[in-house]
């Protein structure tokens, strides 16, 4: 349990939690260190994060925003002191409230004894952080985010199997959402454009016939890969429960595949959630695209993060996409807030504003006849940075609320969608259901916004 730290100087302005996890050290720095990993167990229970670097050496600046789970976000900033891989940690979290993180981690045979540590620079910090932050009470809940993490997490195995001398990769990671949810999302066209592939994809096609013998496509593209087709067929499908299927992809003009492999899928009930396990059999490589079947567990790796950040967004009827989006920040904002320009990838909103408390309507739908009048109201604008409205239907109960955010990495903006308060819309109303909403932001976010900008 957390607890104040006793010390004749600075026991009243100290934290420190120790506990033993079930893992080698070696993965426990991993989870530590990698941005990929450590985002989705930090912070307190219900909070994700959003990642713009993470430089890992005494020096190296860490920069982060939390989003909490009433849609409040609170950006980070440390700076490292000390890195002994794999045995200590030291940042600075130079972003208010100002203190000092020490992580010791120790090898006690195959487990790892983390004892973390933090020094506020005075008493009455510290005390304003706990009071305010719930500090003692987050960090009690991260250790056992981080402790979860490593037990349910996707963490590969990679080689040879002694008998056929073929390459398998087996993957496992606990999916936050019922077990038919997470079946919905391998077998349903529109959910399954929103996770395929590592990040930096869009699918602006798919097809599924998810049947034995029936075939799938998929349309993937990246600014590395554009219109980069993979497909495939289904070997055996068992509702909820099971999907073997046959994968295809680097296809040659003569739809002749570079890499193909068998996939099966196994889905298990674990109190309300579902523990996936993928394994992949490698059936035929092209000797020069050895590299990209190496890099594939880490593809899967991102692919099963974005799977689950679908299917929790729908069960949860909480929203998220992330894209990152070959522009700059100013052409992105101006393409989120100028209405000129909104009007080629979005709405028709002339005169749009980007000012708190400006409203603003337009009629949509998923069909000529099902058009509802939105009404909108801006509630938090930061230039350049983050852009709020709410979003409600005319004559209908409920209200939600639309944020995008954007992170400048480089040249380059990563955009944070998120739509959140859906469950307040009528269940009765399937035009509001989750599904529809997955499928419209992913042609938003995901090709006709990424389309404009990156033009």
């Amino acid at each position: 349990m957390a607890t104040k730290e006793k010390s004749n100087n600075t026991a009243d302005r100290e934290l420190r939690i120790e506990r033993l996890l079930n893992a080698p050290r070696e993965l426990v720095w991993e989870v530590w260190t990698n941005p990929d990993h450590i985002k989705n167990w930090w912070g307190p229970t219900g909070f994700t994060n959003t990642i713009a670097m993470m430089d890992v050496k005494p020096g190296g600046v860490w920069e982060f925003v939390m989003h909490g789970p009433d849609g409040t976000d609170y950006k980070n900033k440390s700076i490292f002191k000390e890195i002994v891989k794999p045995e200590r940690i030291v940042f600075d979290h130079v972003s208010g409230p100002k203190f000092t993180t020490t992580v010791n981690f120790i090898a006690e045979g195959k487990k790892t004894r983390l004892v973390w540590h933090m020094l506020f620079e005075t008493k009455e910090q510290f005390e304003q952080t706990v009071k305010v932050f719930k500090a003692d009470e987050g960090l009690k809940q991260n250790m056992v985010k981080l402790d979860a993490y490593l037990q349910n997490d996707s963490f590969s195995h990679f080689g040879k199997t002694e008998n056929a001398g073929t390459h398998e990769l087996t993957l496992t990671r606990m999916i936050d959402a019922p077990q038919a949810l997470v079946y919905q999302a391998f077998t349903d066209p529109t959910m399954m454009t929103q996770w395929w592939g590592p990040h930096g994809f869009a699918n602006a096609e798919c097809v599924i016939d998810a049947k034995p013998n029936g075939k799938w496509k998929i349309n993937m593209s990246s600014p590395e890969f554009p219109n980069h087709w993979c497909n495939g067929s289904f070997l055996e499908t068992k509702p909820h429960e099971k999907i073997v299927f046959i994968s295809r992809g680097f296809l040659d003009a003569s739809d002749r595949a570079g890499i193909e492999t068998r996939n099966t899928v196994t889905l298990e009930k674990v109190n309300g959630k579902t523990r996936l396990t993928l394994h992949i059999v490698l059936v035929h490589l092209d000797e020069h695209l050895q590299l990209a079947w190496e890099g594939s567990a880490e593809g899967w790796r991102q692919s099963l993060e974005k799977l689950n950040a679908t299917v929790y967004g729908i069960a949860t009827r909480q929203l998220i996409f992330e894209r990152l989006l070959n522009a700059p920040v100013a052409t992105v904002w101006k393409a989120l807030t100028d209405g000129n320009e909104m009007k080629k990838w979005y709405f028709e909103l002339p005169g749009f504003k980007a000012e708190v408390g400006y409203r603003f309507e337009f009629k949509g739908g998923p069909a000529p006849d099902r058009q509802y009048l939105h009404l909108c109201e801006v509630t938090e604008v930061i230039p350049h940075q983050k852009l709020t409205y709410s979003w409600r239907y005319d004559g209908y109960d409920g209200n939600s609320f639309v944020t995008f955010q954007l992170l400048a990495e480089g040249n380059k903006t990563r955009l944070v969608l998120s739509h959140k308060g859906l469950e307040t819309f009528p269940a009765s109303n399937a035009d509001f259901g989750a599904n529809n909403f997955v499928k419209g932001w992913t042609h938003i976010v995901h090709t006709s916004l990424r389309n404009y900008v990156e033009q």
